[in-house]
């Protein structure tokens, strides 16, 4: 729970921060990771870079380096990761496209929600998968 909140603290730093390099870049990632909606295994590490990407601009080394500590011990976690279907990664998907719109708008608040929003609910997921 205090990643989650870590993380959603740092998007919505980054949509306070961000600029328009760095919103084009993060359109540039959305659109890769669009692209690899049919490989799960190429859209997790995808997905690994778009929330690095997003904890590099909020410009919080701590908050990014203690969610990559979690993030690499939770990937190497079976239980963690499951086995997302297309399905899932389309749901995914959806709920990134959401963040990289609040962040791009500068809606700081808005940002954090998408984000902790699309995190419960891969958690919620991946707890259920067998």
């Amino acid at each position: 729970a205090a990643a989650v909140k870590i993380e959603m603290c740092k998007t919505a730093k980054a949509a306070d921060k961000i600029n328009d390099v760095e919103i084009s870049e993060l359109g540039r990632l959305l659109g890769r990771l669009e692209g690899m909606m049919d490989d799960p295994v190429a859209y997790a590490a995808g997905d690994i870079e778009f929330h690095n990407f997003i904890m590099s601009v909020s410009g919080d080394r701590l908050g990014r380096a203690i969610v990559t500590g979690l993030q690499g011990q939770a990937l190497a976690n079976r239980g963690y990761s499951g086995h997302p279907t297309i399905t899932d990664i389309a749901e995914t998907h959806r709920a990134h496209v959401a963040i990289v719109s609040a962040i791009a708008r500068h809606d700081a608040p808005a940002a954090s929600t998408e984000m902790g929003a699309h995190i419960a609910s891969a958690w919620k997921h991946r707890r259920q998968a067998p």
